[in-house]
């Protein structure tokens, strides 16, 4: 059971005008928190989705637990709604196969990350209809769900819900979500942020997955680069862009050189990434 008793068991979720957030204390998820909170004072259930074999997990949960800090500085009224983390770990539920079917599916058609999985087997294990997940503009699988979904206005609020005309695979990996930021573009939130007041604590959000020694992004894993081209490069120390830079060179190489010399240079190239 969590502190406050939301949870009584598998599968006892309470959905009492409550938004069931998946968060990673990363900048898309965070925004979505921080104007639940601050803006439309809705009630928040945050969900996290432990990884133990990704090195930024713990640097994750500092994260949130600092953010929920600076809101309770800023707003305890804010603070008080946002109720305990929900920490779900992947032994905690039965493994995703069926849905990693419809993942193989769709990546014919082009790249969709591996989490998408485990965020659907989630939300139907712990009957999470409306589970909230932070699909923004610049992402990967937003060309997989926009052709799909149907804007929801809800008061202030609006979200994308996926259609009942959804392809198959489609609506296998994501039919129990909501899109709340599925328009949006990091830049787009920043400017929301700014002019709602909260800019300052999405600077604390995490987002690296193979943070470095010194607990710095490192500029080269997926989130790092998907901060960098979509326009928040300020976030990368100088040594992470440095990194970004030379694997971009390095690929820019390894494209132009005939296939009878790229492996070799590929093998070559691994010491240098």
């Amino acid at each position: 059971m969590s502190a406050d008793g939301n949870i009584d068991s598998k599968n006892k979720i309470r959905t009492d005008k409550i938004k069931n957030v998946l968060w990673t204390g990363g900048w898309d998820s965070t925004f979505r928190v921080l104007d639940l909170v601050l803006r439309l004072e809705k009630r928040v259930q945050p969900f996290y989705l432990i990884d133990n074999l990704r090195n930024s997990a713990d640097i994750e949960q500092e994260t949130m637990e600092r953010i929920r800090g600076v809101i309770g500085t800023r707003s305890p009224k804010a603070l008080s709604l946002i109720d305990p983390l929900n920490v779900i770990t992947l032994k905690d539920m039965d493994k995703a196969d069926d849905f990693k079917a419809a993942l193989v599916q769709l990546r014919l058609q082009g790249y969709l990350g591996k989490q998408y999985p485990l965020i659907a087997r989630l939300a139907q294990e712990y009957e999470l209809k409306g589970l909230e997940l932070s699909v923004h503009r610049d992402d990967k699988a937003y060309d997989f769900i926009r052709p799909y979904v149907e804007r929801i206005r809800d008061g202030d609020d609006e979200y994308f819900v996926l259609m009942c005309d959804a392809p198959d695979d489609v609506r296998r990996l994501f039919g129990n979500l909501v899109f709340p930021v599925l328009e949006l573009s990091k830049l787009d939130m920043e400017k929301i942020a700014k002019e709602q007041g909260y800019s300052d604590i999405l600077e604390e959000t995490w987002f690296c997955h193979n943070p470095t020694r010194k607990k710095t992004p490192c500029g080269v894993c997926n989130p790092c680069v998907y901060t960098i081209e979509e326009g928040l490069s300020r976030r990368i120390p100088l040594a992470g862009r440095v990194r970004y830079r030379r694997n971009q060179l390095l690929d820019a190489i390894d494209d132009f050189l005939p296939k009878s010399l790229s492996w070799r240079f590929r093998r070559f190239s691994r010491f240098l990434r």
